[in-house]
């Protein structure tokens, strides 16, 4: 099986409350797998968006059994946390436990950084 590219984003309305969730999930030749998006009622914060964010794509890459991944996103505050492997006990903390829940259960899956442009401006593979 090739290599799947899941990636994630979120987007805050702080004037309504409202945090918009995104993911789009590509095969090893770059198409389209699947999509996901999602507006919440709530008033989380960046870091906690894009946290929520990366664990809904995670959750849709395993509805639809896209493994081993490359697990993407350009919230660099989080993809830290990820990789730390120790999350604290506050809000974030909980989102990337979940998180972490997730990946331990696969062995060949990658957690990377992807600055806005490397996501957007570039084509499979960047």
């Amino acid at each position: 099986m090739s290599l799947v590219k899941i990636n994630t984003d979120a987007a805050i309305d702080f004037g309504s409350n409202k945090v918009g969730i995104g993911t789009i999930i590509w095969n090893g030749d770059g198409k389209v797998i699947v999509t996901g998006a999602q507006v919440v009622m709530v008033g989380f914060s960046s870091l906690v968006s894009e946290g929520v964010a990366l664990l809904k794509g995670l959750q849709l890459g395993l509805s639809v059994s896209v493994l081993p991944y490359a697990l993407e996103s350009d919230a660099l505050g989080v993809m830290n946390l990820v990789n730390a492997t120790h999350p604290s006990r506050s809000d974030i903390g909980l989102v990337i436990h979940d998180v972490l829940q997730i990946l331990e259960q696969f062995l060949n899956c990658s957690v990377i950084f992807a600055p806005r442009k490397a996501i957007y401006g570039c084509s499979w593979p960047c």
